[in-house]
């Protein structure tokens, strides 16, 4: 409780996240507290080396979307003439002229061919750690949580700056008042729920639908429903 939009509202124990090392630790599972504190450190080390994210379009207008999905791409997701195909939807996006598509871009190197219907969110990392990036990014998080110590401490991951750099993205380029629907290949990240979020306190009109793509978990806690969670989930 009370965990559901910071670092430790991620729970997933197929990989070494925080809120599995926090569940753990509460069922008092021998070495957890360590692995928790380890995990923690790392994540806050890892700020150092977070730069932002940075907006690719070919458009510069999309009040005319109706639609909106947000997913993941990489540089091998495009075919030629930038054409995109979603391979955690099974579908190209040419298809679709009348949905926007927003990506979070996890290659370095950007397709110069773009589709109209597609924005990319670029994430910028340093090869090294830097501190001016540490020490900016951690001053960012503190305004963000209005100097909450609490809150401050329970974001401090590059997860989290990614949830406060999108929101911020979103309000900038998307015009959510013309949204009717939002789709995401969901897995509770931190991010997706802070974009969840932005969304229900912009306009609660909007259908928010998650599909959960990954393979069949033995203890799927991660997709866990709050206030943050998408209105209908499709497993």
């Amino acid at each position: 409780k009370g965990f559901g939009l910071n670092s430790i509202g991620y729970i997933s124990f197929a990989g070494n996240t925080l809120g599995a090392d926090y569940i753990k630790y509460r069922l008092k599972e021998k070495k957890s507290f360590m692995n928790f504190l380890y995990n923690f450190f790392k994540e806050f080390y890892s700020i150092g080396f977070y730069k932002g994210i940075k907006i690719i379009c070919k458009n510069q207008n999309y009040n005319k979307y109706k639609n909106l999905i947000l997913s993941w791409g990489f540089k091998s997701d495009f075919k030629s003439a930038g054409k995109f195909y979603d391979k955690y939807l099974n579908v190209n996006i040419n298809n679709y002229p009348k949905t926007l598509w927003a990506l979070l871009y996890l290659d370095k190197e950007v397709p110069k061919k773009l589709n109209s219907n597609l924005i990319i969110f670029k994430l910028e990392k340093s090869k090294f750690f830097n501190l001016f990036f540490f020490f900016k990014n951690i001053l960012f998080i503190l305004i963000q949580e209005s100097f909450s110590i609490s809150r401050f401490f329970l974001n401090l991951s590059q997860h989290s700056l990614s949830g406060y750099k999108l929101n911020e993205l979103f309000k900038k380029t998307i015009n959510l008042e013309n949204i009717n629907f939002f789709f995401l290949p969901y897995e509770g990240q931190i991010f997706q729920k802070k974009i969840i979020n932005l969304i229900k306190e912009q306009d609660r009109k909007i259908k928010i639908v998650g599909y959960d793509h990954t393979a069949p978990q033995s203890l799927p806690v991660n997709l866990y429903h709050n206030n943050y969670s998408p209105d209908l989930l499709i497993v």
